[in-house]
Parts: C-alpha cells; structure tokens; sequence
C-alpha cells in the first residue's frame, strides 16, 4: 500500500512539473536604492551585452537621480545613446512578435505573447520613470551639451 501510495504521488508531481508554464514574465528591474554612479556603470554595462531595455531603465533612473550640472550632463549622455537603439529594437521586436502571435500554433506562441508582455511592460516602466522628470534635465546641463530630445 506505502509504495501505491508514493506512486501515485511521484506520478502527481511529475505531471505536475511537465505541465508548468515554459515561459516567465520576469522583466528588467533597476535596483533600488543605489547611487547615481551606479546607475550609469549598469546602463553601460547593460549596453554593451545588448540588454538594451535594462540599460535605458538605468540610463532614465540615472537622469533621475542627478541634481547636479556634470550628473545631468553624464546621464543625458548616457540616456542618448542608448535610447535610440532601445526604441527601434523594441519596434522590431514588438512588430515580430505581433505577427508571430496572430494565430494559434502552439506552445510557441504562448512563450511569445509573454514575451510581447515583458516587452510592452519595460517600456511603460521606461516611459513612467521618463515622465516625471522634471523638464531642466531635457535641456542642455552645459553649454557644449546639445540636450536630450
């Protein structure tokens, strides 16, 4: 009876843990509480291995942290070169996925509608942060800094 009784419980969890989910909706998260330097190393290392969503998220919580010329002037710096990319990258990435999604066709297909989710939940994250900044951090920090449009 104890070895039917730990079969059928091995079987439960090993029909259990097949039918999980093959995908997570975690997304880019920017760290809490750290400093404004931090903030601009991680958008920089973010950028060169290509997690260009991460990066702009701490390129934006960089900006927002800055209160003085040369921060504002670093993060605008930072948030330039990263911003472009991200925003293309993302409109490819969102049109691909879209199209993959229209139908049907199998797991797949779930694994991309989350991943159309993270995407679409990383940019809000970008464009909250973006948002309530104050307007002094669009405008050139010094006079050599063309800004950030």
């Amino acid at each position: 009876m104890k070895r039917v009784f730990l079969t059928l419980i091995l079987a439960f969890f090993v029909i259990e843990t097949s039918a999980q989910a093959n995908f997570t909706l975690r997304t880019q998260r920017v760290d809490a509480g750290k400093g404004f330097r931090y903030y601009v190393r991680q958008a920089n290392n973010l950028m060169d291995r290509g997690q260009l969503r991460g990066a702009a998220l701490n390129a934006a919580t960089a900006l927002q942290m800055a209160r003085k010329k040369r921060q504002i002037s670093l993060a605008q710096e930072t948030l330039s070169k990263i911003y472009p990319t991200t925003i293309s990258s993302n409109e490819k990435l969102i049109n691909d996925l879209e199209s993959a999604t229209a139908t049907f066709n199998d797991d797949n297909t779930v694994t991309q509608a989350a991943q159309l989710i993270r995407v679409y939940s990383e940019m809000i994250m970008l464009y909250d942060i973006l948002d309530n900044l104050p307007k002094k951090v669009f405008k050139p920090a010094k006079k050599r800094d063309t800004g950030f449009q």
